[in-house]
């Protein structure tokens, strides 16, 4: 058993091309497990669950097995129903073993950090599992690295600090832009939602409402978007007592524009005993679910024949990088025409602003328009001059249609525009990730925009 992982995967590999229905789609990550345990398998601190990984290891050879077959019967059209009902039979199984194979992690992983057991420490961070990017379990990890970082050094780690290093520039230059992501937000009760939409009163940190009502026994949770975009939501709830949720925590909701529904429910166990809770919640404009058409070609954002120049490209050093690695500065003139790179429906736009320099808090004057794509991006047009808006919330455009003129407002080095085309980050969830793109221009497909690049429409 101890190299059934090995033959698992060069076989896998080599059947993936021509087997691509029903089983090898979701191989890999069954191929990581077994790949994992083999190295855990080696360490003396799991000794006690070699049972269980070479039952986990039988059940994946099993599932291998019966997945291949069905998808060799669906190429030659020879499946039946029975097969396929007994596939899935022991993928749920197989399922159930790998969530079970994940807690297993977690546990070990605090207990190392608990016990200051560097040594186990390390090798679950050489050999991570999925729940490490679970946003509170990395938090966890981080927090006691950086206890145990000057005398153990781990590179695994370093890498993660990393991605943490960029999460937070990320999150800075996401306020210095609009697109921030808004945290720690009270839940309100039914009559205090109700206040606030009545009141005619919005700004951002309310144009998101989560609020409760008690129906008997339950608790219901209820959202309400009053924003032009859809937007990702987050709730957390802590210190439940004496009570059930129907739902997994944390909850990650997606919002459809000037959209109300129900997100959550909690309901009491034991009518005789109180209740308690405590909750907050967030959100981040976009969806994380949205897809991305990476074979569109978006216009150059200026007008037929005009040459522009790139200050800052795809990973430029000065602010493209982390999550912002696929934004592009065009430095032009205040005052430039700007014309839409793709067509969508305008949600959201500013031209108030005035002022603008390489200084913290000088986002809040940017000027921009939010385009949302019919695929669920977002194009974004950012440092706008004053006054430099042309279309309105809810308006339709096309592709190559006149939507303002540039600027240097808000967080900006000098006159420019800054373009990008971004999401939510799926992984996280609570900020935006720009996305690689391609422009079309008179010099033909530009995938890879650098400083530098001179282009023309």
């Amino acid at each position: 058993m101890n190299i059934f992982w090995i033959i698992v995967f060069l076989c896998s590999m080599a059947l993936y091309a021509a087997h691509p229905k029903a089983f090898a789609s979701l191989s890999k990550s069954f191929e990581n497990d077994l790949q994992t345990i083999n190295a855990y398998k080696q360490s003396r601190y799991f000794q006690p669950y070699h049972s269980f990984f070479e039952a986990y290891e039988d059940e994946v050879e099993s599932c291998f097995a019966l997945g291949f077959a069905l998808d060799s019967a669906i190429d030659n059209a020879e499946d039946t129903p029975e097969q396929k009902a007994e596939y899935l039979q022991k993928l749920r199984a197989l399922q159930q073993h790998q969530e079970a194979l994940e807690k297993l992690y977690v546990g070990t992983l605090r207990e190392a950090m608990l016990e200051h057991n560097m040594e186990l420490f390390t090798l679950l961070l050489n050999y991570p599992m999925p729940p490490l990017h679970n946003e509170r379990l990395r938090d966890e990890v981080l927090r006691f690295y950086k206890q145990i970082r000057p005398k153990h050094p781990i590179a695994a780690v370093e890498v993660l600090l990393q991605e943490e290093r960029l999460d937070v520039y990320s999150r800075k230059v996401a306020i210095e832009e609009q697109q921030a992501y808004e945290e720690h937000l009270r839940v309100l009760t039914a009559s205090q939602a109700k206040k606030i939409r009545y009141s005619g009163v919005r700004n951002r940190r309310n144009s998101v409402l989560v609020s409760t009502k008690n129906i008997g026994n339950k608790i219901e949770f209820y959202a309400h978007n009053r924003n032009a975009f859809a937007v990702t939501m987050t709730l957390k709830l802590a210190q439940l007592k004496n009570l059930k949720t129907n739902r997994r925590l944390p909850l990650y909701v997606e919002l459809q524009a000037h959209t109300k529904k129900r997100i959550l429910q909690l309901e009491r166990i034991n009518a005789a005993k109180p209740v308690h809770f405590q909750s907050h919640y967030g959100w981040v404009m976009g969806l994380a679910s949205a897809r991305h058409d990476a074979h569109y070609h978006y216009l150059l954002p200026f007008e037929k024949g005009k040459k522009v120049r790139v200050s800052q490209g795809f990973n430029g050093a000065t602010s493209h990088n982390g999550y912002s690695r696929y934004a592009v500065d065009f430095a032009v003139p205040v005052g430039t025409p700007v014309f839409a790179a793709r067509g969508g429906v305008v949600v959201a736009t500013r031209a108030s602003g005035s002022k603008g320099a390489l200084k913290r808090g000088y986002g809040k004057y940017a000027n921009y328009i939010v385009i949302e794509h019919s695929d669920g991006t977002l194009g974004k047009y950012y440092h706008l001059k004053k006054g430099g808006v042309s279309v309105s919330v809810g308006d339709r455009v096309k592709a190559g249609e006149l939507i303002g003129y540039s600027g240097n407002t808000g967080y900006s080095s000098g006159p420019h525009l800054h373009f990008s085309v971004s999401k939510v980050d799926p992984k996280y969830k609570q900020r935006p990730v720009t996305l690689p793109f391609q422009l079309q221009t008179a010099q033909g497909t530009v995938g890879t925009i650098k400083r530098g690049d001179r282009l023309v429409r």
